[in-house]
């Protein structure tokens, strides 16, 4: 019985130690029709999670562009991006909402490019309550060109987000020289690592079960 305690709590230690970063929402903007100011994300760990472009961002400053499969999740296909303009709009940007309940060390990942005239001066704020932002880093350039690029933030150390019910990752556009500067986003990832409690009751759950199967066999044995 004791070999099988320690058996089952080696388990346990094995799988929180192991644990990896697992997709918990992601955006292709494949089916993204070039007006939408509020994106349902295509795949999410809890249900909700959506991508808010501002408001005051004019519809006619925004389009779906000409998607890619960087940084695409799985197999999905290039298929649109959501391409921002218009130096007018400098200093808004989107914001993303999705559940951290139960999850720990978010990275977000994403393919941009821009114009040479777009905006290259970026930032990427985090929030807990939606309201009020902290910028994380400092600020990004997607960097001009014809093609996709990959642009990773591990935010693993600002545990605020840590499990709280709803996290809010900001990415706000700044820097456009004129009205035609243009960036293009897509294939946005948020990744995440399970809480290893949880893993740990997996663990203890088997362990349960385990012994109760024991116990059913020996008073089994005796009956017999």
């Amino acid at each position: 019985m004791r070999a099988l305690f320690c058996a089952t709590c080696l388990s346990c230690l094995c799988l929180t130690s192991t644990s990896e970063a697992e997709l918990i929402a992601n955006w292709n903007f494949n089916s993204y029709d070039g007006d939408a100011h509020t994106i349902a994300a295509d795949r999410s760990f809890a249900p909700g999670a959506s991508m808010e472009i501002d408001a005051t961002w004019p519809s006619t400053d925004l389009s779906a562009s000409t998607g890619t499969t960087e940084n695409a999740f799985g197999g999905d296909a290039a298929g649109s991006a959501v391409q921002f303009a218009n130096n007018a709009n400098n200093g808004k940007g989107l914001t993303m909402a999705f559940s951290m309940d139960g999850w720990y060390d978010p990275v977000l990942s994403f393919a941009g490019r821009r114009t040479g005239n777009g905006f290259d001066t970026n930032q990427l704020l985090y929030s807990t309550d939606g309201v009020s932002f902290t910028q994380f880093g400092g600020n990004f350039d997607t960097v001009q060109g014809v093609n996709y690029q990959t642009f990773s933030f591990d935010l693993s150390t600002v545990n605020a987000l840590d499990n709280v019910s709803t996290a809010y990752l900001r990415i706000q556009w700044d820097g456009a020289a004129n009205s035609s500067g243009t960036s293009a986003i897509d294939n946005v990832q948020i990744h995440a690592v399970p809480e290893p409690h949880d893993l740990a009751l997996i663990g203890l759950a088997s362990f349960g079960f385990i012994t109760i199967r024991r116990r059913r066999s020996q008073t089994q044995k005796a009956a017999a």
